[in-house]
């Protein structure tokens, strides 16, 4: 079987959420609840511990195809050049959201209109602060950094779209034993992406 790096990306999810969703291991395993009159109590121990068991055997296949997706992942990632255009992105990311931040500031007052602002300020016997918040940022410098938040927008975009495109494109080949846990957890089928057409 031969997957993509977006597809294996989702199976991880997948076997993720499976191995979270295994119910013999949670609240309190190796308990079950009875009624003090069942009859048949040895057979609800041996049904529980079957359960436990096979979860376990679940959680042990479920864990090493996911580990196996996450370091071939991580591999492809690496000699794709994903790696690097995640940091980028990340990079970009982070200057956006600031910058974003910086223009949803009201432009400053002019020097004329300040000057009037102090002066009542001064003059009124109400005020009973001494202190003034005032905007700093030109008009020009926040029409700037708009420009620069678009533009970094627009490289975010491109770099997902070169990411996608790389994921779509980038296979490896998946070992019968994990081809058979993917089966078992997901939609796709033992031939993998080759198996099926792209949409």
């Amino acid at each position: 079987m031969k997957i993509n790096l977006r597809r294996a990306s989702v199976l991880q999810d997948t076997l993720k959420a499976e191995i979270a969703a295994l119910s013999s291991l949670k609240g309190t395993p190796g308990n079950i609840n009875i009624n003090i009159f069942d009859q048949d109590i040895e057979n609800k121990i041996k049904a529980g511990q079957e359960r436990i068991e096979e979860d376990l055997s679940k959680l042990r296949r479920y864990s090493e195809a996911r580990g196996f997706l996450r370091a071939t992942v991580a591999r492809l990632n690496v000699e794709t050049g994903v790696s690097d255009l995640l940091v980028e992105e990340a990079t970009l990311e982070s200057r956006e959201q600031g910058i974003a931040e910086v223009c949803r500031c009201q432009p400053r007052l002019s020097a004329s209109s300040l000057q009037r602002q102090l002066d009542r300020m001064t003059e009124s016997p109400s005020y009973s602060s001494y202190s003034l918040d005032i905007r700093i940022l030109s008009e020009e410098k926040i029409a700037a950094l708009r420009g620069e938040l678009a533009d970094l927008k627009r490289r975010r975009r491109q770099l997902r779209d070169r990411m996608v495109d790389i994921n779509a494109r980038t296979t490896f080949h998946v070992p019968a034993e994990v081809a058979a846990v993917l089966v078992e957890v997901s939609e796709v089928d033992a031939a993998g992406d080759e198996g099926r057409a792209e949409g």
